[in-house]
């Protein structure tokens, strides 16, 4: 057993607002929408906005094996400034067999004044409980999740985009071995391309992950980014319609 003991300065936290249009702006209302989408595993996610420091935690629905009920209520119940990182303490807390949740309770989201640090989340739990929560690497923010199964989201395309002659694949994925597999076909056609490639690019212009305090991390507690490119074959006409699959291998 190892205890870990954080001292810093606590700094203020603030919930956010969302029912409530003008009080948060849409683009941080669509980050919550999309954070929530990640409910296989106990999951964080921030996003600097408009001089404000916002911090989203929300409890997993399942592991491996396929869903199960929610189990945990989650709070941030404090935000502190650690040397040159923001640790945000959260308790995960299992309610009793009579007591009915509601999905406001499974997630916590607030915001912090900027700080341009990067961010730590700590989980607070009973001693014979572990909780591992889960952060994107590899991007600096989250985009529009525009298709996803449970263990990989994807951000472009979008299904009935037009696309050129080469197709922009992007996403994050948690997967074994961080492993993800694509096939592009046309419509009641063969198969045009496919194969699998590693998760864990990073998004051009990335310098800092605003997420971790660690840097370049791989495995299974993390949504690994990744972005590729596909070539339609000549012989495929213009105005083709065509599918993408890209998805984990099932062992």
């Amino acid at each position: 057993m190892w205890i870990e003991i954080l001292t810093g300065r606590k700094v203020d936290f603030w919930p956010i607002e969302l029912h409530t249009a003008a009080a948060t702006p849409e683009e941080v209302r669509n980050w919550v929408k999309n954070s929530l989408k990640f409910d296989m595993t106990d999951f964080a996610n921030t996003k600097e906005f408009g001089g404000k420091q916002y911090l989203f935690v929300r409890s997993g629905i399942g592991g491996r094996d396929g869903p199960k009920p929610f189990e945990r209520m989650v709070q941030i119940v404090d935000v502190l400034v650690v040397a040159e990182e923001v640790v945000v303490k959260t308790r995960f807390t299992k309610p009793s067999p009579a007591e009915q949740l509601s999905p406001d309770a499974l997630y916590d989201a607030v915001y912090i004044k900027a700080t341009g640090l990067p961010v730590r989340f700590v989980p607070i739990t009973r001693a014979d409980e572990e909780i591992f929560i889960e952060s994107i690497v590899g991007i600096h923010y989250l985009p529009d999740i525009v298709a996803q199964s449970r263990s990989v989201k994807l951000f472009s395309p979008a299904p009935g985009e037009a696309v050129g002659r080469r197709i922009t694949v992007a996403g994050v994925a948690n997967t074994f071995e961080a492993n993800i597999i694509y096939g592009l076909a046309e419509v009641n056609r063969g198969s045009l391309d496919g194969g699998s490639l590693m998760a864990g690019h990073t998004a051009p212009g990335f310098t800092r992950n605003p997420v971790l305090a660690e840097e370049n991390l791989v495995g299974a507690r993390f949504w690994l980014y990744f972005t590729f490119d596909i070539e339609v074959p000549t012989h495929v006409a213009d105005g083709s319609s065509l599918v993408l699959a890209v998805y984990a291998d099932s062992l």
